[in-house]
């Protein structure tokens, strides 16, 4: 274990009064520990040394998603391999937790680390609930138009319904235009 402290903090920590912790690196953990099965909160780092990107990938796999996942080297082909076969709520390359502090972008975890992301926009719209409510103006109904026999001009004829509903739509909520259907 390496506990990192300014010397004249070294011999006060950890302070329970201030909550103060010394940030900590832990090396040689084990499976055996608490902190190798649990969420960290706080300034403590595990180190898993590792000799190949399969047993790291493996090993991340084989757990719960975690909040965060920390890779040290290059951005070259094995980070992109471990982001391609890894899940996590978020990810930092060569520095810790660098990700939560890009304004806007989504931070949050994934299954038992949480759900959803909760920065900026992507936040707001991950705790409201939007619904769509739709209603009809045809004279038949939309199922009634795709049973058979149905030709081209009913195709047609559906096609124009479906695509002045979604632009409809779009405007109401502030989408600007409807995609382009095929």
């Amino acid at each position: 274990m390496l506990t990192i402290a300014p010397p004249q903090e070294a011999d006060a920590l950890p302070r329970r009064a201030g909550r103060r912790i010394a940030p900590t690196v832990l090396l040689d953990v084990t499976e055996d520990m608490a902190v190798a099965s649990e969420e960290i909160f706080g300034p403590v780092l595990a180190v898993y040394p590792y000799d190949d990107l399969d047993d790291v990938i493996t090993y991340v796999n084989t757990r719960p998603s975690p909040l965060a996942a920390y890779f040290f080297g290059s951005d070259g082909p094995e980070f992109l391999e471990f982001i391609r076969r890894t899940t996590s709520g978020g990810v930092s390359r060569n520095d810790l937790a660098v990700h939560w502090g890009i304004e806007g972008a989504p931070s949050g975890g994934i299954g038992r680390s949480g759900m959803g992301a909760y920065h900026g926009k992507v936040g707001f719209l991950t705790f409201s609930h939007r619904r769509t409510i739709a209603a009809s103006t045809a004279p038949t109904g939309m199922a009634q138009n795709l049973m058979p026999p149905a030709g081209q001009a009913q195709e047609d004829a559906l096609r124009g319904f479906v695509a002045h509903t979604l632009a409809d739509i779009h405007g109401r909520i502030g989408a600007g235009p409807s995609p382009q259907q095929p």
